[in-house]
C-alpha cells in the first residue's frame, strides 16, 4: 500500500470505512478508478483486479501487489469486485444482478437499459485504437467541425431522377 501522509484526511476516512466494511462481510465492488480505495485498504493484495485502462500503469505502480489485468471489462473476485470504464460498470452492475437475481432480472434491466446483458471482449479492443497524440486528435476534431458546419444543398431534381418511382403491387 502506498505510504499514507501524517494528517488524517476524508480520503482516509473513506478507505477506512470501505475496509472495515470488507471485515464485517460485506462485498466491495470497486467501478472504473474507485477501485483504488480498495487497493488502499488493503482488499486487493495478491488479488486480481480491473481498473480503466487509462489509469492501468500508475495503478499498477503504486500497487504492485495487486495483479492489475488491463485487459478484462471486470473481476469478480466473490466478496471484492471492480471494473473497468463507465460502461464496463454497467456490465459489472448486470453481473451483480445476474448473479444475485438470476438471468431473466438482469436481462430485462439490460433490455431497460437499452444494453447487451453481457459483452465480450476486454479494454485492449479500446487501448489498442487510442492514440495519445492529443493534438494530432485535436486537428482532427478541428477538421471534422468545419466540414460539418459547411451548409448542405440538396439536388431536388437530380434525387428525384435517382429515387424513381415504383409502382408495382
Amino acid at each position: 500500500r502506498v505510504q499514507r501522509l501524517a494528517h488524517h484526511t476524508r480520503a482516509d476516512e473513506l478507505v477506512d470505512a470501505v475496509g472495515r466494511a470488507h471485515q464485517r462481510g460485506a462485498r466491495v465492488v470497486t467501478f472504473c478508478t474507485g477501485a483504488v480505495v480498495a487497493a488502499e485498504a488493503g482488499l486487493l493484495d495478491g488479488r486480481p483486479a480491473a481498473t480503466h485502462w487509462n489509469a492501468g500503469d500508475e495503478f499498477a505502480r503504486r500497487y504492485p501487489l495487486v495483479r492489475l489485468d488491463p485487459c478484462v471489462l471486470y473481476i469478480d473476485d466473490g466478496d471484492v469486485l471492480t471494473s473497468a470504464g463507465a460502461a464496463a460498470s454497467i456490465d459489472l452492475s448486470l453481473h451483480l444482478i445476474r448473479r444475485d437475481f438470476g438471468a431473466d432480472i438482469a436481462n430485462t434491466v439490460a433490455r431497460d437499459m437499452v444494453v447487451p446483458p453481457h459483452r465480450d471482449g476486454g479494454q485492449a479492443q479500446f487501448r489498442s485504437q487510442t492514440s495519445t497524440n492529443f493534438a494530432a486528435r485535436k486537428q482532427i476534431i478541428v477538421d471534422a467541425t468545419g466540414v460539418l458546419l459547411q451548409p448542405a444543398t440538396i439536388d431536388v431534381d437530380s434525387h428525384n431522377r435517382l429515387m424513381g418511382v415504383t409502382t408495382d403491387v
